[in-house]
């Protein structure tokens, strides 16, 4: 099982990095892939970060799941065609999963993949969410191959989850008993 994570100038620091970091450490094999021809972006708190793979280095279909971190970039390319909804297509269409953290709904939603689904979001996004069933009470929402997370502070409950669906929950139990995380 490996996964990809997608890194863009303007990410949100914890839902990028810490989503990578929590994954090895429940090893889970996983990358980071940009489409910055210079493997490396800056984040939205301004740190730089070095990226495995630029997308044309890599086939999608060695991958089993996708994460989208939410930011500030956003904002800039939801509504628009980009690689980045060319990556989200290769998953949905295969039946990954994908995760979106925060803001990062938007793409999917934007491409008509929510609907009908339940999801979660950054408070104020799901305005630009169309077909979807916004649930502000969770802080991760999954329904079919969508998990959705709605903030930087909902990073541990969303890989939680996104390892129990992909692997077990001994597996994400044994996560978390690792990160001392109780519920």
């Amino acid at each position: 099982m490996k996964g990809l994570i997608i890194f863009e100038d303007g990410m949100e620091d914890n839902e990028g990095i810490s989503s990578r970091a929590l994954l090895r450490r429940g090893a889970v094999e996983v990358n980071t892939v940009t489409t910055n021809p210079k493997k490396e972006v800056r984040t939205g708190y301004g740190l730089k970060v070095y990226v495995d793979y630029h997308i044309d280095e890599i086939s999608l279909a060695d991958y089993d799941f996708l994460i989208i971190p939410g930011g500030p970039y956003i904002a800039s390319i939801y509504n628009k065609e980009t690689k980045i909804n060319e990556i989200i297509r290769h998953f949905y269409d295969n039946n990954k999963l994908i995760g979106a953290i925060c803001a990062a709904p938007r793409l999917i939603g934007y491409m008509g993949l929510l609907d009908g689904l339940e999801f979660t979001c950054y408070p104020g996004v799901e305005s630009d969410i169309k077909g979807g069933i916004y649930r502000p009470d969770l802080k991760v929402s999954h329904t079919g191959n969508i998990l959705t997370a709605r903030s930087s502070g909902t990073v541990i409950e969303f890989i939680y989850e996104m390892v129990r669906i992909l692997f077990n929950l001994k597996k994400a139990e044994a996560l978390m008993n690792h990160l001392v995380w109780t519920k």
